[in-house]
């Protein structure tokens, strides 16, 4: 098999390339080989520019994500219970947290909004119910250590 030197079979006078330039950069030498007029090379340097102005900050890249696994973590409990038991009921995380001050229910403690993890006082594992009033906050050292056991009194 021969070398096609930087040309795809039966193309000729069209080049590839498998290294991809950095977003908003034109590869070296671009005006010359790929754009015959001025014009047109303002037209591409252009639609690159508005391409990188559209994508999304990391901050909101994270944002969303962050939205997106709560929305799982929520679908995912919801799942479970209606696996184990079969009282399942739309829940509001912010109506809870808001309810529940943001103080951790085992120790009390004040927590950020970063630090909610919502608890099931009676956990899925044993029959406990998917809604509002078996949900409780909790701080992530007390809701793990706790697990699936019930509280004392």
């Amino acid at each position: 098999m021969t070398s096609s030197g930087g040309r795809l079979p039966g193309t000729p006078g069209m080049r590839f390339s498998l290294h991809r330039e950095p977003r908003g950069q034109l590869p070296p030498g671009m005006k010359d080989a790929y754009v015959e007029s001025p014009s047109a090379q303002e037209e591409l340097e252009a639609r690159f520019r508005v391409r990188d102005q559209e994508r999304p900050s990391w901050q909101e890249r994270l944002e969303r994500a962050e939205r997106r696994r709560q929305k799982r973590l929520e679908r995912d409990a919801q799942r479970r219970a209606l696996k184990l038991t079969k009282q399942v009921e739309p829940v509001s995380r912010h109506d809870i947290i808001v309810r529940d001050a943001s103080t951790c229910y085992l120790c009390g403690r004040l927590l950020t909004a970063d630090e909610v993890h919502l608890d099931h006082v009676i956990p899925l594992a044993r029959g406990g119910a998917h809604t509002a009033d078996n949900l409780r906050v909790a701080c992530a050292p007390c809701n793990q250590s706790k697990g699936a056991t019930m509280p004392s009194g």
